[in-house]
């Protein structure tokens, strides 16, 4: 049992210097709060239910509360702790609408290399990220004077708010088609890289190089040397890190694509919990890339 326990607090230990090094940067704590934002309702719809259950059958326990001591009756305290929970998703959400404000400054970077001098020529010979870059460079202004208006710090019309925010979404939507097009191009290469990789032909020692030569002289194939391995392994480690984050940008874009669709019709669905389930596919795979980058 001991043992056991050393093992948890020896992993729990491990573990806290990068959760501490994530929540550090921007994109990781951004990414641990888009969690718990988009997880929301899905959490609300429980506790509901669970107001619910207790309702019908009030002897039921589902609180840690001891017994003899009072509280709300039925499920009135489960009540109360979803709205609790929603005002919490709320305000995470205009804290992550004011993190993203820092969002345009690394932007500017890139597009101040792409497009000067010649802005033709970026868009000619890498027409995707520079439209990217474009697109952000548009979401994100669109998107906190929406959210400026509609705290009454920039005064607009409700319709005006509703346009400004509906057309931030559709640039934001235009940077993840554009996101998927890049996935669908480092498919390719990596499963190229895979291939030669794998049909590459391996090293000789030197023990089964002696005695075959070459009239150069130049012993015949690769001799096989600690350089070699320790080369050949890091190129086989690079290739696993490419291929995890391929799968981290599949995930998080898969969340992204019906989301941004969705705000940018105006709302495909009335059902909040299909805004959890691609909110929280797409914080998933976020978070799953901040995790590997803290942990280099």
């Amino acid at each position: 049992m001991s043992k056991c326990i050393s093992q948890q607090v020896q992993k729990a230990q491990a573990a806290l210097p990068r959760l501490a090094k994530l929540t550090g940067s921007l994109p990781g704590l951004d990414a641990s709060l888009m969690v718990v934002q988009y997880s929301s309702p899905a959490v609300i719809a429980v506790l509901m239910g669970l107001a619910s259950l207790k309702d019908k059958y009030p002897a039921l326990r589902l609180s840690l509360r001891r017994s003899g001591e009072k509280g709300l009756v039925g499920g009135a305290g489960l009540r109360l702790l979803a709205v609790a929970w929603g005002r919490v998703g709320l305000s995470i959400g205009d804290a992550r609408v004011i993190m993203r404000a820092f969002g345009l400054l690394p932007v500017l970077i890139p597009a101040i290399k792409m497009f000067y001098p010649d802005p033709i020529k970026s868009l000619t010979f890498a027409p995707i990220p520079s439209l990217q870059v474009l697109s952000l460079l548009l979401y994100y202004p669109l998107e906190h004077i929406a959210w400026l208006a509609s705290k009454g710090v920039v005064t607009m019309t409700p319709e005006a708010i509703g346009r400004t925010s509906i057309w931030s979404v559709r640039f934001w939507a235009l940077y993840v088609v554009l996101e998927l097009v890049k996935i669908r191009q480092r498919h390719i290469s990596l499963q190229q890289r895979t291939r030669a990789m794998r049909n590459a032909k391996p090293a000789v020692s030197q023990k089964e190089a002696e005695g075959y030569e070459l009239q150069s002289g130049t012993p015949l194939g690769a001799v096989a040397t600690p350089a070699v391995d320790a080369e050949a392994a890091k190129k086989v480690t690079a290739l696993r890190g490419d291929w995890a984050d391929l799968k981290n940008s599949i995930i998080t874009n898969a969340g992204y694509a019906p989301l941004t669709i969705h705000w940018s019709a105006g709302g495909l669905w009335a059902n909040p919990l299909y805004t959890s389930l691609f909110g929280t596919m797409a914080a998933i795979g976020q978070f799953r890339k901040q995790w590997q980058l803290a942990g280099m």
